[in-house]
């Protein structure tokens, strides 16, 4: 992200957050958006618990196939390397996701009018 302009607090943003993955040396990232007149480390208030296949569907980016199985009722990740390689990891419960959390941030912040 080049600028980011939170100058005043009386107009309404759509911030990209994106999400790294990491299990040893793999690694993968979804990217969402987060709406409304807010900022900073607020946008990046971060909750699985409350995540269905909805907002799975609505990631901007997914290059880790993250998944919910509700069948298994598991988190589902298929992290690569940086030779490509991958490594599926399939049953990740609900209280472990966070666990393969390592990255937060924001990188992209615009007006919500604009396009």
């Amino acid at each position: 992200m080049k600028k980011y302009d939170i100058s005043d607090n009386f107009r309404s943003r759509v911030h990209t957050i994106r999400v790294t993955f990491q299990w040893q040396e793999y690694k993968g990232h979804i990217a969402y958006e987060m709406y409304g007149n807010c900022r900073g480390l607020s946008v990046m208030d971060l909750d699985f618990d409350c995540w269905d296949m909805d907002d799975i569907v609505r990631l901007k980016e997914n290059d880790c196939y993250f998944k919910w199985n509700e069948d298994y009722e598991v988190w589902e990740l298929i992290l690569k390397d940086d030779k490509g390689n991958e490594c599926k990891i399939d049953d990740i419960c609900p209280n472990e996701i966070n666990d393969y959390v390592v990255a937060i941030e924001i990188i992209d912040c615009r007006l919500e009018n604009e396009d």
